[in-house]
């Protein structure tokens, strides 16, 4: 996959890696698609950064789709199912202990 980086997108990514605000999932992706630009095959990004290839795929989209922004903390995982509410919880409670 093939990514190019404009000088803002970069300098943004390598402050990233120097920063102590960022955290180490964000500090991932922003080696990610840096090394990436910088045409680094699949396999040498896999073994340097110890991902698999569809965490890489998953990154480079992300970027591809939504720039910067697209790496920044947020939803990776669709959400899974809803806590019940806490009447349902009641009710279900009621029925185990009376059934």
């Amino acid at each position: 996959m093939k990514i190019s980086l404009g000088d803002k997108d970069k300098n943004t990514l390598q402050r990233w890696l120097k920063s102590r605000a960022v955290g180490p999932k964000q500090k991932l992706r922003a080696k990610i698609i840096l090394m990436t630009a910088e045409g680094r095959p699949t396999e040498e990004l896999m073994s340097l950064l110890n991902v698999s290839n569809p965490t890489l795929n998953l990154w480079r989209k992300r970027y591809l789709e939504c720039g910067i922004t697209g790496l920044v903390k947020g939803k990776t995982r669709t959400p899974g199912i809803p806590p019940l509410p806490q009447d349902k919880i009641q009710e279900i409670l009621t029925l185990t202990m009376t059934g």
